[in-house]
């Protein structure tokens, strides 16, 4: 790529379309050299010659002190100009210099350096390689309900995320004021954990500032069962919506899982409740490798989970 220096601009005497000849520093600016280019510098140089102009590339020589030209466009159909004698040359970036990403850039590409030639950047299609693996946030799977008994994901609970969160998009019960609870398995689903602690405490919107709270040793609770919150209401759009993150599940040690839900009640007024949700599982000796979503009574109804996987480093 060529280089740009600040405030570079001088007079000519040469005529032609030769090499240049560069004389003096123009009134209020600087010589090449005072301006830091340095002998074999290859700049990106415009020249103003009356009516017609130039820019292009040239490699500067101390001695002399001259610039060779390398047009990349002009008045004289983007071929050198014919100087007059009283032209003006200066450094100044070209737009081939300058990366626009409205015009060269793509989606899913990266610039592409030149490895120390001198050739200008480019545009390339991204490789796995610029991406670190499994960082960031990357969706998995989702799940969607449709008079289910449960929804399950035992293909991606792994050990390559360090946790996973679980969107919830409106699901609700066939059965009114059902409850929605989450569980673990160390075996690909074949068998349940069946012995947690879990809390979910929250206010019904129609109570006030009056704190609620319910509790379950059978499962992870993601919504409240009729028992202190509302359970869920099973008219259409009033299901469960939140965010679910479960911790480490591929450590021998606690797993925790924590987020936060709104869904309408199903007590026939369909007041908004609005919970928290801490819960770990009592078996701990083994890593977590699926999880299935349920209600306490009857089928899911409609509604998704989306899965996602999250790496911390």
């Amino acid at each position: 790529m060529a280089k740009l220096y600040n405030l570079g601009r001088m007079t000519t005497v040469t005529t032609g379309t030769g090499t240049i000849t560069l004389g003096a520093a123009v009134s209020g600016f600087l010589t090449f050299a005072q301006a830091g280019v340095a002998d074999g510098d290859v700049v990106a140089y415009g020249i103003a010659d009356g009516a017609n102009s130039e820019v292009g590339t040239g490699t500067y020589a101390a001695a002399g002190t001259t610039l060779t030209r390398a047009v990349t466009r002009s008045t004289n159909a983007n071929a050198a100009i014919s100087l007059s004698g009283s032209a003006q040359v200066f450094v100044t970036p070209r737009k081939e210099d300058l990366i626009s990403a409205s015009e060269s850039q793509s989606q899913n590409t990266v610039l592409a350096a030149p490895n120390g030639s001198a050739g200008a950047p480019t545009f390339r299609a991204l490789v796995p390689a610029d991406i670190p693996a499994n960082t960031g946030i990357t969706l998995l799977s989702t799940l969607t309900a449709g008079n289910s008994a449960s929804l399950t994901d035992a293909t991606d609970i792994t050990s390559t995320y360090d946790f996973y969160m679980f969107a919830l998009r409106d699901v609700r019960p066939v059965t009114n004021n059902a409850g929605l609870q989450m569980q673990y398995s160390s075996d690909g689903g074949a068998t349940w954990l069946a012995s947690y602690q879990s809390t979910i405490y929250g206010v019904v919107a129609a109570l006030g500032a009056t704190l609620k709270l319910e509790t379950s040793g059978s499962g992870v609770m993601l919504s409240g069962a009729n028992a202190s919150l509302d359970g869920i209401s099973n008219s259409a759009n009033q299901g469960v919506n939140g965010v679910i993150y479960l911790h480490h599940p591929a450590s021998l040690g606690v797993k925790h899982v924590t987020g936060q839900v709104a869904y309408s009640g199903g007590d026939g007024t369909q007041r908004l409740n609005v919970g928290t949700i801490g819960a770990n599982t009592l078996a701990n000796a083994t890593a977590v490798n699926a999880v299935k979503f349920f209600m306490t009574s009857g089928n899911i109804s409609s509604g998704e989970i989306k899965v996602y996987g999250i790496k911390t480093a």
